[in-house]
């Protein structure tokens, strides 16, 4: 029921009154040619205005009082009155809340149809803005629920700070053996090297020497023959250089494989000097028949340890781990564990401690054969060659057959250069064993042999007897930051422990919240919640938005959102929505009920399987299912609806309108329904009483 203060008709100025006088203006949904109309009537420089408008219900029970008695002041004042009390203002905020007013004229209508999308986009916000108000409530409580004396929060608390707990022990017991290991390894490497260093320089010393000798012959005939024997022992002694690098290595791999009943063969390998063949033109006798012993008792020892199933399976894992490290940085994680490469390393590494020391001694064994075989071979490639450098050493030669002089002074400097090198390698090694309390001045060569092979016994550097001198190196270096990453994380631990241990006290000294038995279903109610709201903010925003804009010209940058297969459910929900919002609408000569509005498609398809192309309805017909939608709303604010200029729409037209007022009005949903139609003269029919 309307009644107004003003003796106007309600034509189209005063529908545009009607419409201001409820916070038109602020009203986003009506159209921006009849916002311009109101703000003209706001314009006193061109007409004064004031008005006083009540509006009421069927049941008399709310009264809406709007009153502009002033022309030249444009405030508008509104006012609510519930179950006959006192007015109160009515803020422009809560009429929204509770009224739903809609001021339209019915132009383009199936083209204006995607407007009533936008009511879903103000609902979307709407909803998306409560969500988020409800998700900082719960994250307030469970920002409280963390502040209180939650048992289940105290008991999470306790088994935390006992896993990093259990974590630093284990971490000081891992740094503990990385240090023995640091030190052994320095330990083993000092003495090792400053033992194979001494005999490289005596052997050295003694090349000088020689040379020198040779350079102070005069005769020329001399001086050819030392020429080529020379060469014959440049090419021998390279070969004996390799020899003695893998009789060391071999040394230190058998060491600490072969069982203590082989302790006599050792003694004897260990008094091998292979640069004595050089001298004395021929390898000692017990070379060739000690490897041939190793060889087969290695061998014997690979057989049985090949039974072993224990090593069988640390191998497998120790090549997993292997291959795996390649890809450490990559940051990929493994599906079916869930774990990033590097802590699927650290896992694997874990189960296979046991079973390591195995895999490294067969590792050690292997490579012992290996270097047993090739030094084999290279002792009877040398023993072929040792016979012609003994002849070249024994031959006189008439100086008279060759005129060739050999000037062997860029040996003899390169040795000499080769020699302080050498000695600048004692001295570091040397330093090195006095920092390790080790006193090599004491020592003979049996005892720092003895020193040293006493150490190989040791499994912890079993894994690095096959590593030559810059890989040992390499490896000091690695451990050293090992220890120094560790001993970062245990700072970490200590810190993270201090950290819990003041969070258990707090708590301790807390009583409990009183939803801290609904912390779980909160935290996940919170993460539902913030993902339902970023897709009605954000994701369902944008699409509405594209739906929106699909017959304006700046519509290309949308299309693809209308497109994208991921958002079609989405399209297909909109549109039963306008579906359900038009309803019962007529076409030609017969009444449709609408299951579908495809606003992409520009169809409507019914629920009897028929489908109507929007640009085939007649424009009457298309205004009437306009306005239907418009009414047929899904919240429950009580409604306004001022239509204007429907021309075009007929008595069958307008006929569904009328029934949807009555049905709206008969709920008591409907304060106000007009539907403004031009006529020659004023007619106001009233269709409800």
């Amino acid at each position: 029921m309307l009644d107004s203060g003003l003796n106007f008709w309600l034509g189209n100025l005063g529908l545009n009154i009607l419409a201001l006088s409820i916070y038109g203006l602020e009203n986003k949904r009506i159209n921006s040619a009849l916002h311009n109309k109101m703000n003209a009537l706001m314009d006193s420089q061109y007409q004064k205005l004031s008005f006083e408008v009540n509006i009421t219900n069927k049941n008399d029970n709310i009264r809406i009082i709007s009153k502009k008695k002033n022309p030249e002041i444009p405030e508008i004042f509104v006012f609510e009155s519930r179950n006959g009390e006192k007015e109160k203002p009515l803020s422009s905020e809560n009429f929204k809340n509770k009224y739903n007013l809609i001021y339209d004229i019915p132009d383009r209508p199936t083209e204006k149809l995607n407007q009533l999308t936008e009511e879903i986009k103000e609902e979307q916000q709407r909803y998306g803005q409560r969500i988020g108000n409800l998700n900082i409530t719960i994250n307030n409580i469970i920002n409280q629920i963390s502040e209180a004396g939650d048992p289940n929060r105290l008991s999470e608390l306790r088994k935390k700070k006992d896993g990093i707990q259990t974590d630093k022990d284990e971490l000081i017991v891992e740094k503990d053996h990385t240090q023995n290991v640091l030190d052994i390894l320095e330990k083993y490497i000092f003495l090792k090297f400053f033992n194979e260093y001494q005999d490289k320089v005596a052997y050295t010393t003694y090349r000088i020497e020689e040379l020198e000798k040779q350079h102070n012959k005069k005769s020329r005939g001399k001086l050819i023959l030392v020429g080529k024997y020379k060469n014959k022992k440049d090419e021998i002694e390279n070969i004996v250089n390799e020899m003695d690098n893998q009789f060391r290595t071999i040394s230190s791999l058998i060491t600490s494989i072969l069982p203590k009943k082989e302790e006599n063969h050792l003694k004897i390998w260990n008094r091998i000097n292979l640069y004595d063949s050089l001298v004395d033109f021929s390898f000692d006798e017990s070379l060739k028949r000690e490897s041939a012993h190793f060889f087969n008792v290695l061998n014997k020892i690979k057989t049985q340890d090949e039974k072993n199933e224990t090593l069988k399976d640390g191998k497998v894992i120790s090549d997993l781990i292997n291959f795996l490290k390649e890809y450490e940085n990559s940051g990929v994680v493994l599906p079916g564990v869930d774990m990033k490469i590097t802590d699927f390393v650290k896992a694997l590494e874990k189960q296979n401690k046991k079973n390591q020391k195995l895999v490294d001694h067969s590792k050690n064994l292997d490579y012992a054969i290996n270097l047993l075989n090739d030094l084999d071979q290279k002792r009877n490639e040398v023993e072929k060659e040792l016979p012609k450098l003994k002849v070249l050493f024994n031959k006189d030669v008439d100086s008279s057959d060759s005129t060739e002089i050999v000037d062997n002074t860029s040996e003899l400097n390169e040795l000499k250069k080769r020699k302080k090198e050498i000695e600048d390698k004692i001295k570091f090694y040397y330093l090195g064993c006095m920092a390790k309390n080790i006193d090599v001045d004491s020592l003979d060569e049996n005892s720092m042999n003895s020193k040293i092979h006493e150490m190989e016994k040791n499994t912890d550097l079993a894994p690095y007897f096959s590593y030559n001198e810059k890989s040992l190196t390499e490896k000091i270096s690695q451990l050293e930051n090992e220890i120094k990453e560790k001993n970062n994380d245990l700072k970490e631990n200590d810190l993270f422990l201090r950290d819990y241990e003041r969070d258990i006290k707090k708590l301790e000294e807390k009583e409990p919240h009183k939803y801290q038995n609904y912390s779980d279903e909160l935290n996940r109610l919170y993460k539902v919640y913030e993902k339902l709201k970023g897709k009605l903010l954000n994701e369902y925003n944008e699409n509405i938005k594209a739906l929106i804009n699909i017959d304006r010209p700046d519509s290309k940058s949308d299309l693809s959102k209308l497109k994208e297969v991921k958002n079609q459910k989405y399209f297909i929900e909109v549109s039963k929505y306008l579906g359900r919002r038009i309803d019962s609408f007529r076409h030609i000569d017969k009444t449709y009920k609408a299951a579908r509005v495809d606003l992409i498609s520009r169809k409507i398809f019914t629920v009897d399987d028929q489908m109507i192309r929007l640009d085939d309805m007649g424009t009457g017909q298309g205004q009437s299912a306009y306005l239907l939608g418009l009414l047929n709303t899904n919240d429950n604010r009580k409604i306004i609806a001022l239509f204007d200029e429907v021309a075009m729409m007929d008595s069958l037209s307008l006929e569904p309108i009328y029934d949807k007022f009555k049905e709206l009005y008969d709920e008591d949903r409907l304060l106000v329904g007009i539907v403004v139609q031009k006529a020659d003269e004023i007619r106001i029919t009233q269709k409800m009483s």
